[in-house]
């Protein structure tokens, strides 16, 4: 007789089908008469099953996943280093060892050297999805506690099966690569190989101070692995920094390490399983002239990605390219970024301008920033640039009186200026203060490669907005 289940967690109750008269009602009565002087004991111990001696059948089935759809098949299927199993375990329950009124509690140990995941408490259905019981699982053990009704209308002929999930205790760290379960009461053993072909990883990237990249390829292997070796491929637009290679912060020597154009062959040689954070290889690449200058003119790179592949003995570089990750840094100067105008009470518009917002930052030395003014307004006070995007007197970096007669001002940065973000603050105010006419001005920054980045900004109404336009001009 199949047993119910609506769910995967859910542990089923049945009873066989010399007692099919009592599903529809038959004979309960005088079930329950048989039973009815009893008294039922919910508080009685647990009786354990399943150890030596005991006569319950037990039978364990395991499966690759949650749902049960695909049994594992310990003579040809292996489990991943680390990997989770899903088993089905059901009892059938000898008269001598089924729960009753005055001991309704029963409980199953797993195995010591697996570890399964705890369950809370849940309601126990039979197979006609009546409420049994209560089941659930706590370090490493099963139990089953049957109410009262239930029991009195079932005396016998008791069936169960709870669904688990579990890891392997040995993670196949070591040499070894087979682990034996043997689950109580089931007279037989389950041998598990290992799956030692897959290291996970993944590659990240941050921009330094330098102006440099750093790549970072996280290895997360589970497992001693012997003769490791990475290859890494960078786009075209990085170059390679000779002596950056670093596995877990300490210097690779340099006869492990192969650069050949965009192409690096990394020997680390025999590595041992990574702990929580993984084995972290780092290296530099700093940017071609060529990239720098697409940078420069506002323009993206159109070849960044970094490839990066890992294999060791006893790897499969085949399958679907699992050794392996990549990135593509998203990298873009943002020279000029200025926010839309604002009124400031008695100091009238304050315009704030972001300078070299981007990643990597340019070296702003030299660097010259212009701003214009249309009809309608006019400078009033000072300007202030600061370091960084906060605007703290700490941060001051440098200050200017604005000429109220002007139409423009130009703040060239000195040549130590660095790579470092900017921020200019500067008012301005209406000719006429009753206007609502649109007024507007221009920054500009010039800069090397005889590239330009122009952005204007105009106020309706108090309002303020802003456009963008680029072109070319030389410093």
């Amino acid at each position: 007789m199949s047993l119910f289940r609506n769910s995967v967690w859910q542990m089923g109750v049945a009873f066989i089908a010399a007692f099919a008269m009592l599903l529809s009602g038959i004979g309960i009565g005088v079930a329950s008469a048989v039973e009815g002087d009893d008294i039922y004991n919910p508080d009685a111990p647990a009786v354990e099953v399943g150890t030596d001696g005991s006569k319950t059948k037990v039978s364990v089935k395991l499966y690759k996943d949650m749902e049960h759809m695909a049994p594992f098949d310990s003579t040809v299927d292996k489990l991943q280093v680390g990997g989770t199993l899903y088993g089905y375990i059901e009892w059938d329950w000898d008269e001598s060892e089924k729960p009753t009124l005055e001991s309704p509690t029963r409980f199953y140990t797993f195995p010591d050297n697996i570890g399964v995941k705890n369950v809370n408490p849940s309601e126990l259905f039979d197979n006609q999805g009546n409420v049994a019981g209560t089941w659930w699982i706590t370090n490493g053990v099963a139990y089953e506690k049957w109410n009262e009704d239930w029991l009195r209308q079932h005396p016998s002929d008791i069936k169960s099966f709870v669904s688990f999930e579990f890891t392997l205790k040995d993670d196949g760290t070591g040499n070894d690569d087979k682990e034996t379960v043997t689950f109580p009461g089931t007279n037989s053993s389950i041998t598990i190989t290992f799956d030692k072909t897959e290291v996970s990883g993944r590659k990240d990237w941050t921009v330094n101070d330098d102006g440099t990249v750093t790549f970072t390829i996280t290895l997360g292997n589970k497992f001693d692995v012997k003769n490791m070796v990475v290859t890494d491929t960078m786009g075209s637009n990085f170059r390679f920094v000779a002596g950056s290679f670093q596995l877990d912060g300490a210097a690779i020597p340099e006869d492990n390490v192969s650069a050949n154009g965009q192409q690096a062959t990394i020997r680390l040689g025999n590595v041992k399983t990574a702990d929580g954070d993984g084995h972290k290889l780092t290296y530099k690449a700093s940017l071609s002239e060529e990239a720098l200058k697409l940078l420069a003119q506002g323009k993206k790179l159109d070849d960044a990605k970094n490839t990066a592949t890992w294999q060791w003995d006893g790897s499969d570089p085949g399958g679907g390219h699992p050794n392996g990750a990549d990135t593509t840094p998203d990298l873009s100067y943002r020279m000029v970024d200025k926010g839309d105008g604002a009124t400031d009470g008695n100091a009238g518009i304050k315009w704030t301008v972001n300078l070299n917002g981007g990643q990597p930052k340019a070296d702003m030395g030299r660097y010259v920033f212009t701003d214009t003014l249309q009809p309608g307004h006019h400078y009033d006070g000072s300007y202030t640039i600061y370091k960084g995007a906060n605007e703290n007197n700490e941060n001051i970096y440098a200050t200017g009186t604005l000429d109220p007669n002007a139409n423009s001002f130009t703040y060239t940065f000195p040549k130590d200026a660095g790579r470092q973000q900017y921020r200019i603050v500067y008012h301005t105010k209406l000719d006429d203060p009753k206007s609502h006419n649109a007024v507007a001005n221009k920054g500009v920054v010039t800069f090397c490669w005889t590239s330009l980045s122009e952005w204007s900004f105009r106020t309706i109404s108090h309002v303020f907005r802003r456009r963008a336009r680029a072109g070319c001009a030389c410093p």
